[in-house]
């Protein structure tokens, strides 16, 4: 608890790296006293902390480590092992290491698409999304679907796009997210062109258009309206 307290101190006063070396201690006391808890909240700490330093790759790996360690609990607790955390204890712990997991993976895969190193994004965007299913909030599962339906129609992956764009879809209109909605039928129309199902793509971008006036989005009401006006030219619709 001192550790920690003082983790907190440095990592207030901007010294980073101080406040990383008393979280690692944190940890080491953790796995020396069996404190499971103790364990996954020092992972969690220094995850959080390498995210201020922008250092990615050891914000997953210690977010990685905080979620493997509640997936080993559960394991064992559902295998008749109460020495451990509850239920509920691990739940909460699945949620927030799960969150912050798919964060990563979702601002990484964000730098490499930025770099057109799409395939690499693919695989970071797939395991965002696994990670975001263990929040259990429909949002960020909606978002991490919609990213990698995305990033799959830049590598021509239209049909497989479809399934997690149709995904985000559902789950925006359940939660009554306009924005999100106006998101799914953007990509979805997309994909649709992509694979030449004009009557499908007509009707996404149609929707896109109508969301786009009911949000007051005027960027997004003329790009509805460039991609009809496309389409409808290539068909012989000249007054549409």
């Amino acid at each position: 608890a001192n550790y920690s307290e003082l983790a907190r101190g440095y990592q207030e006063a901007n010294d980073a790296k101080t406040g990383i070396y008393f979280y690692e201690k944190c940890l080491e006391i953790a796995r020396l006293t069996g404190d499971p808890i103790g364990e996954m909240q020092a992972n969690h700490n220094l995850g959080l902390a390498y995210q201020r330093l922008n250092n990615m790759d050891m914000a997953i790996q210690y977010h990685g480590l905080h979620r493997d360690l509640v997936l080993r609990a559960r394991e064992a607790l559902a295998a008749g092992d109460d020495s451990g955390p509850d239920d509920a204890t691990l739940e909460g712990e699945l949620s927030k290491a799960s969150h912050e997991l798919n964060a990563m993976y979702r601002q990484k895969a964000e730098s490499l698409e930025g770099q057109e190193n799409i395939k690499e994004a693919i695989e970071l965007y797939r395991l965002g999304l696994a990670a975001a299913k263990d929040t259990s909030n429909p949002e960020t599962i909606g978002q991490a679907n919609y990213r990698l339906g995305r990033a799959l129609i830049l590598v021509s992956e239209s049909e497989m796009a479809l399934g997690f764009l149709k995904e985000h879809l559902e789950s925006s209109l359940d939660s009554g997210q306009v924005i999100a909605q106006g998101q799914a039928y953007s990509a979805l129309a997309a994909a649709y062109q992509s694979l030449s199902k004009t009557e499908e793509a007509v009707s996404s971008l149609q929707q896109y258009l109508k969301i786009a006036k009911k949000t007051d989005n005027l960027t997004a009401q003329a790009e509805a309206c460039c991609n009809l006006g496309v389409i409808h030219n290539r068909r012989g619709e000249y007054k549409k």
